[in-house]
């Protein structure tokens, strides 16, 4: 059975909420223009829950990070099994280890994937 130290799940954990944080940032400030260019209620309701999801997004991040930071050494997690509960494979390699580096980094904020 492969193990990895809490801490590290952790702070994988805290950065990816982080870089999501940040393409909630980008949605909130594009969704601000739209408010502006037609303000209606519909548009504030949903400029309001895009701001909301973002501060959301941050504690989460500062929080995992927190943990990660006091998290007890020589707590192990065993790897298979937590990876596995992740759906997006991009994830699951940063948490299994196999990836360094998010997709989520801030060079790709705004770039379009169609699936």
């Amino acid at each position: 059975m492969t193990t990895r130290p809490l801490t590290e799940f952790l702070t994988v954990i805290a950065e990816e909420i982080a870089a999501l944080s940040g393409i909630a940032h980008t949605l909130d400030d594009h969704l601000d223009e739209i408010a502006r260019a037609a303000p209606d209620l519909a548009n504030l309701s949903i400029l309001q829950t895009a701001d909301t999801l973002r501060q959301y997004l941050d504690d989460l991040s500062s929080v995992s990070g927190f943990l990660a930071d006091k998290a007890p050494d020589g707590v192990d997690i065993e790897v298979a099994g937590t990876c596995s509960a992740a759906q997006l494979s991009d994830l699951r390699a940063r948490l299994c280890g196999a990836a360094s580096q998010s997709r989520l980094t801030a060079s790709s904020h705004g770039d379009i994937e169609w699936y």
